[in-house]
């Protein structure tokens, strides 16, 4: 079996439209996810970590600084998950698409675990998704709170 790509394929996915050509294009409008890897694509994969100077890690991933999720490749910074993790945990509350503060998520798993309201009811009044509300109650999201 061949390795590589062949000529006829590199030209066929070179005529693919890219970028704004693109018709799934979304601009300054697209998700973390969808930039996370356009920085990918641009800057190539991490291989140590700004944080904490390792080489060694297993997983290398390019964070956000800003929490504005721009399309600026001076935005983010490779680290490695566990500095990431850290990172996030520092900036949490004060990224400007968190929704929700620390004493709201205490009272949405407090109010859930007295049966006062269900996750369908505290998503209105929260003004969140119900998966998020589900996270939050079964300690998937805002695990560092008690």
């Amino acid at each position: 079996m061949p390795t590589g790509i062949y000529e006829r394929t590199e030209k066929i996915l070179a005529s693919y439209p890219r970028g704004e050509r693109h018709y799934c294009w979304r601009g300054s409008e697209a998700g973390d996810r969808s930039l996370h890897i356009w920085v990918s694509r641009i800057m190539g994969k991490p291989r140590h970590c700004s944080g904490c100077g390792t080489k060694t890690a297993t997983s290398y991933e390019w964070a956000n600084i800003s929490g504005k999720y721009k399309r600026d490749v001076s935005d983010y910074k490779r680290l490695c998950k566990l500095c990431h993790v850290e990172f996030d945990k520092m900036y949490g509350e004060n990224l400007p698409q968190t929704k929700l503060r620390e004493f709201e998520v205490r009272q949405i798993r407090d109010l859930y675990l007295k049966k006062v309201f269900h996750s369908g009811q505290l998503c209105k009044i929260f003004g969140v998704t119900q998966s998020n509300i589900l996270a939050i109650v079964n300690h998937k999201s805002w695990r560092r709170l008690k």
